[in-house]
């Protein structure tokens, strides 16, 4: 009985919250239920970050939507800066990985990494590098993994040497990124995977 009050006045909540938003002239285009409907915005960044929130909360369907939405108002991302196209290609990648599809995941990562590795946008390159080095972890074969994750290495290394702003590195903190975050993630899925180089 606790627990139907409790969701009773979950869903009472959310529907005044949504009123007032309304009433307020707020757009909450990215607070619909259940996050699958087209934002209003038509802003290819904008859509990238709606998607995002959208997969911070559980919802790669309605980030799915977001990104498609970008992807389908410029052209098939023909009018997109490649930079923008490449993030939107990783987002389509992270959406599929929430949606257990890992055909089209790997399919747009690889997309992407087609456009950061020839422009020398190493940032995308270590995301996508990373994320194939779990989707063959996924698959069971360490080995191409650990290939992918060798890749990362090699990149977060030439920003270690060469920092270098966004797009084409992290910036002015990224050598603290690197090394609190990116480097002990990397050590600890090369052990995991037992691959035989040094971090």
């Amino acid at each position: 009985m606790q627990k139907m009050k409790l969701l009773n006045f979950k869903s009472w909540f959310y529907a005044l919250s949504i009123v007032i938003l309304g009433l307020n002239g707020v757009s909450c285009s990215f607070l619909s239920y259940p996050y699958v409907g087209a934002p209003r915005t038509s802003d290819p960044v904008e859509l990238i970050e709606i998607a995002r929130l959208r997969m911070d909360y559980g919802r790669p369907i309605g980030a799915r939507t977001a990104l498609q939405k970008a992807l389908d108002e410029s052209n098939n991302g023909q009018d997109l800066d490649k930079y923008t196209l490449a993030r939107i290609y990783t987002g389509l990648g992270t959406t599929y990985l929430g949606m257990k599809n890992i055909a089209l995941e790997e399919d747009y990562y690889r997309k992407s990494l087609e456009i950061s590795e020839k422009l020398g946008y190493q940032a995308i390159s270590i995301d996508n590098y990373y994320n194939l080095a779990d989707v063959y972890f996924r698959k069971k074969d360490n080995a191409t993994a650990c290939v992918y994750l060798s890749k990362v290495r090699n990149h977060y290394k030439n920003l270690e040497m060469e920092p270098r702003d966004p797009p084409f590195g992290y910036g002015k903190n990224g050598s603290e990124f690197l090394e609190s975050f990116l480097k002990p993630k990397v050590k600890d899925f090369s052990a995991q995977l037992q691959c035989d180089f040094s971090v």
